[in-house]
């Protein structure tokens, strides 16, 4: 359950064991050994491939993207609430207010702490997930709280524009 989004966190804690985001790699080279930093950059991917990693949601979500707070689905002007949101049909970036990496873990503890209370339904989960753009995934890549100091959800959201432009979005 939960895909390649499972997946990813067991990769992950392999090349960083110790939780920190630059692991000491030694390498040995004709009779010498020596050590380098090696710091985790993030993933290089289409929009398919983030939503795989993430467990977001996209254009099913109020806000199909995870590190802009203000865009949302809406592209009709009568049908868009005022104020600070843009909709996706914004080509404006001077307009975008952006995610930082606290925003989305806070946002992926709510869900959790949702997700987990006795009391809410399935349905406040998946009201709360639409508005936030992810899906629940306890064994997610957001969810796992060992790697908070080695992933951060966006500064490590790298798009590869290629197949953003000339696939839209799928490689």
């Amino acid at each position: 359950p939960g895909g390649i989004g499972s997946v990813i966190p067991y990769v992950l804690k392999i090349f960083w064991p110790n939780g920190l985001a630059i692991e000491p790699v030694m390498i040995h080279n004709r009779g010498s050994v020596e050590t380098i930093p090696f710091t985790f950059g993030g993933f290089a991917a289409d929009l398919d491939g983030h939503v795989k990693l993430m467990s977001t949601k996209t254009v099913s979500a109020t806000k199909p993207c995870v590190t802009c707070e203000n865009v949302t689905n809406y592209i009709d002007l009568a049908s868009r609430p005022q104020g600070i949101l843009v909709g996706i049909d914004c080509c404006k970036p001077k307009k975008f207010i952006y995610n930082s990496d606290a925003d989305i873990y806070a946002k992926a503890d709510q869900l959790h702490n949702l997700a987990t209370h006795n009391d809410s339904t399935k349905v406040q989960l998946e009201a709360l997930e639409i508005e936030y753009g992810m899906n629940y995934n306890k064994r997610g890549l957001l969810w796992d709280p060992d790697l908070r100091g080695i992933y951060k959800p966006a500064t490590h959201m790298l798009r590869d524009p290629l197949h953003m432009l000339v696939s839209n979005g799928i490689a």
